[in-house]
């Protein structure tokens, strides 16, 4: 998955482009700590029905997704990360799943 994502030019694109009819490239902030919560953040949002891409920007320290906006929308993602135990902007992660994290994942004052 990295080496189609890396290659692919969509996330050297500006952002809110749209990329077909029906994709969209947005970006998320997204509590994170380690290269765990990385993969995990990512594994999660491509999980998703309507995802067709999501990668860890490092330098903005932001998720970037590529979806069908006729699938699924950016509360709808940020909903499946905050049920992963990672808060989003406009979602507090869930304690459930917090509380399994690795230790070092760990670092809200929940």
């Amino acid at each position: 998955m990295s080496n189609f994502l890396e290659s692919n030019s969509i996330f050297n694109k500006p952002i809110n482009m749209i990329s077909n009819n029906r994709n969209k490239v947005e970006k998320i902030k997204v509590g994170q700590k380690c290269e765990n919560c990385l993969k995990h953040i990512e594994q999660t949002a491509m999980l998703v029905e309507g995802v067709i891409q999501a990668k860890w920007e490092t330098i903005s320290e932001m998720l970037v997704v590529e979806f069908n906006y006729s699938k699924t929308s950016l509360k709808i993602i940020e909903l499946a990360i905050a049920d992963a135990g990672h808060d989003t902007p406009n979602f507090t992660g869930r304690n459930n799943y917090y509380t399994l994290m690795p230790q070092c994942c760990q670092f809200n004052d929940q």
